[in-house]
């Protein structure tokens, strides 16, 4: 048997343990012990496929059909709250030069298996909070650091522990040490197969943290304040960059809401150490770097209840490679889709090297939804990589114009069958920088179209 299935078995077994009836013995006039179990889930499938590429060395279209399917158990008790919850993920019919990697595959394994503990009581009164150990996913604040995975076809995943103590004035406070899980296999002939193996703990790389909320304030807003911490080591088998960073931040934000306006401003600074590459030999440098989302937004009181937000994107690169610094920013376990458009297989924006600015306009009434965004993108240092591309120019001779990212999607939840329709198509007219960069596409401008179906139950 192999470490990786020992392991896996090792916590689901314990977990059993917890919720078997010993564990909740008592007298059967005493329903303090009794439990509730609930089984839920979905699969969705997703078609997508593009035209124009913009990472360099790449030509023609893609394609392919991605599906996910998720099983939650969830058994909840007075004293400890059990998640166990099993994912499959897998990709069929993309062609021979698609991005394929464990983002895409993940074949049959368990993501989550953690047992969360009641601590109200010896939290002491008007306060609550509770104790999770385990394999679990992660989600804090607005989810640009750490969320967890919503399009993309695999989810991140730690296992460790998470504590979270809640005030009587509308305040809360987590703070948490996992290491994550490295998803297996990962070679792209497995992956291309869909073939199974056990993903494993990746114990040389700890994230750590802590987060503060606080809401709402007089003006109707909250405020978060963090502070995540990564580390990694070097093995054999893995070789890193050997990351020490620490990224403290702010988020001051209003939740949207008819007839008012809203924001969401959010600055994270980062620092520590890291090395340029994985290579033993090459020297650690010390870490500067930031990020800053800014949003304006505001909601109309009619029809479609529609919402109009400006709204500004900056996270730095390096902008000089023989400084003996590293500036380019660290998006750690964070989400860009919300802030930078589609993603999937023709994702060209991260929070990475990047100024961005732009507006959106979306809308709902009853089941049906929409969203429209523009983002206008820059290299924030035109001398520093352009990530999702593949791209750089060391010289500098290339511009920093990035190019123009259109988004439309469109949501329709089908109650008469239990499905969740979504649909939507994104461009990215290239500008100097991804025309004229070494290597870049010359395929031009990148369309990209998906439709989507989830089936809850």
């Amino acid at each position: 048997m192999s470490a990786r299935l020992s392991s896996t078995l090792v916590v689901s077994f314990t977990l059993a343990g917890l919720v078997s009836p010993t564990a909740f013995a008592s007298d059967p006039a005493d329903t303090s012990g009794m439990f509730t179990l609930d089984v839920s889930g979905y699969t969705r499938w997703r078609y997508e496929t593009t035209d124009g590429r913009f990472r360099g060395g790449r030509e023609g279209s893609d394609q392919a059909v991605s599906g996910r399917t998720l099983l939650t158990l969830s058994l909840d008790s007075e004293p400890v709250d059990v998640t166990l919850e099993f994912v499959d993920s897998r990709v069929y019919f993309e062609d021979e030069g698609s991005p394929l990697s464990v983002n895409n595959v993940n074949t049959f394994d368990i993501l989550e298996a953690n047992a969360a503990f009641n601590l109200d009581e010896l939290m002491g009164e008007g306060r609550g909070g509770y104790l999770k150990l385990g394999r679990m996913t992660q989600t804090y604040g607005s989810r640009r650091l750490a969320g967890r995975n919503g399009y993309r076809n695999t989810i991140n995943a730690f296992t460790g522990a998470e504590w979270q103590v809640e005030g009587a004035d509308d305040w809360s406070l987590r703070t948490f040490y996992v290491v994550p899980i490295d998803r297996f296999p990962n070679d792209r002939a497995s992956l291309r197969d869909n073939q199974q193996d056990f993903d494993e703990e990746n114990w040389d790389q700890q994230f750590w943290g802590t987060f503060f909320n606080y809401e709402p304030d007089r003006w109707n807003a909250s405020l978060d304040l963090y502070l995540f911490g990564l580390t990694e080591q070097d093995t054999d088998e893995r070789p890193t960059a050997d990351r020490e960073l620490y990224t403290p931040g702010v988020r001051y934000f209003r939740a949207p809401s008819a007839g008012v306006w809203d924001f969401d401003f959010e600055y994270a600074y980062q620092f520590g150490e890291r090395r340029a590459g994985r290579d033993d030999t090459t020297p650690m440098l010390d870490v500067s770097a930031s990020m800053l989302h800014a949003e304006v937004g505001y909601s109309f009181q009619s029809a479609w209840s529609p919402r109009v937000s400006l709204e500004a994107e900056w996270a730095t690169g390096d902008d000089d490679a023989a400084d003996g610094e590293w500036g380019r920013f660290d998006p750690l376990y964070g989400l860009r889709r919300r802030d930078f458009g589609q993603t999937g297989i023709a994702g060209p924006l991260r929070r990475q090297n990047v100024q961005a600015l732009g507006w959106r306009v979306s809308g709902r009434e009853g089941d049906f939804r929409f969203m429209f965004l523009h983002k206008a993108a820059w290299l924030d240092s035109e001398s520093d990589l352009w990530r999702d591309a593949g791209l750089i120019d060391a010289a500098g001779q290339s511009g920093d114009f990035l190019g123009h990212h259109l988004d439309a999607r469109f949501y329709y939840s089908q109650s008469s069958t239990g499905i969740d329709w979504e649909w939507g198509t994104s461009s990215f007219v290239k500008g100097e920088f991804a025309e004229d960069a070494p290597g870049a596409s010359t395929t031009g401008n990148t369309l990209y179209g998906y439709l989507m179906a989830t089936y809850r139950f």
